[in-house]
């Protein structure tokens, strides 16, 4: 059971780091697309690291193409996660994650042949059913916050990385996996630029606060970047993609958690309701999540 107190290790710490990214997407940061460009900077600094868990060696060429297409959704998936963090809670965006639940079972179906227990689909449930009522700005019309259509499409692409993901360590090493799609994450970035003058533009004209904040940023992605690596090393150790993504739900509970015990330290860090109702709906809520994964991992 190792690789569950792996996966721990990732919605520890993508829950810090997305109360960062909100601070820097809401307050510092107009465009997100400057963001995703300065973020994809650092990622390329830490590669190297890699190397300590596994020296990565040079795919198959007809792998190459899955390879890209894990590079472009890392790079892609931001855009509409950033654009939930400007009208939802962290931890209630965190907890729209689990829309990629909806997804991860019929792609690991098809491509990956894996199959649960009803039980375990009873799990999912009620994971997707908790990420909706957490999204409700009317409760008589039921009209979801924008941050849920963001979040479906980022949990879709999230999804099909994961199964991609998977589907490559059947045939080539974790450390060469992670290593070539993040190589390829950094091209799709100067491909945006390319084709993108006006985001080129953007990205100049912000290198100021780029430098200004160099150190919360490279901090943040340390905090990602650890957490990527957690994530995708318990996707290599987990006997079943779904049970591994099943760990992912336990993310906005963090997020809830370091807003009670942080903000009063770091208020400019937290876009979080923490008033009574508001907590509480998030923890009744969030139980239910959990109680979805102890099904999930049943």
């Amino acid at each position: 059971m190792m690789w569950i107190l792996v996966a721990l290790i990732g919605p520890m710490l993508h829950a810090l780091s997305s109360i960062i990214d909100n601070y820097f997407t809401g307050t510092i940061f107009k465009n997100a697309w400057v963001q995703i460009f300065y973020v994809t900077f650092f990622w390329i600094l830490f590669l190297p690291f890699t190397f300590f868990v596994g020296m990565p060696s040079v795919p198959p060429l007809n792998l190459f193409p899955f390879l890209f297409l894990i590079g472009f959704i890392q790079v892609v998936y931001a855009y509409p996660y950033l654009m939930a963090l400007r009208h939802e809670d962290t931890s209630v965006v965190n907890s729209l994650f689990s829309l990629g639940k909806i997804f991860i079972p019929v792609l690991a179906f098809f491509f990956l042949g894996e199959k649960l227990h009803g039980f375990q689909y009873l799990g999912f449930i009620l994971i997707i059913g908790s990420s909706a009522f957490l999204s409700f700005v009317d409760r008589v019309t039921f009209r979801l916050n924008k941050s849920f259509a963001y979040m479906l499409l980022c949990s879709l692409l999230l999804a099909i990385d994961s199964v991609i993901y998977k589907g490559l360590f059947a045939e080539m090493s974790w450390s060469t996996a992670f290593f070539w799609s993040n190589i390829f994450s950094f091209l799709v970035t100067f491909i945006i630029l390319i084709f993108f003058p006006k985001i080129r533009r953007e990205v100049v004209a912000e290198r100021s606060l780029f430098k200004k904040h160099f150190w919360l940023l490279g901090w943040n992605e340390i905090l990602v970047f650890s957490g990527t690596v957690a994530t995708t090393l318990a996707i290599s150790l987990a006997p079943a993609l779904t049970l591994m993504k099943s760990i992912e739900s336990l993310q906005p509970l963090f997020v809830l958690l370091y807003a009670i015990v942080l903000r009063k330290f770091y208020p400019q860090l937290f876009h979080e309701r923490i008033d009574r109702h508001s907590t509480f709906k998030k923890v009744i809520l969030f139980g239910v999540m959990i109680g979805g994964v102890a099904l999930v991992l049943r």
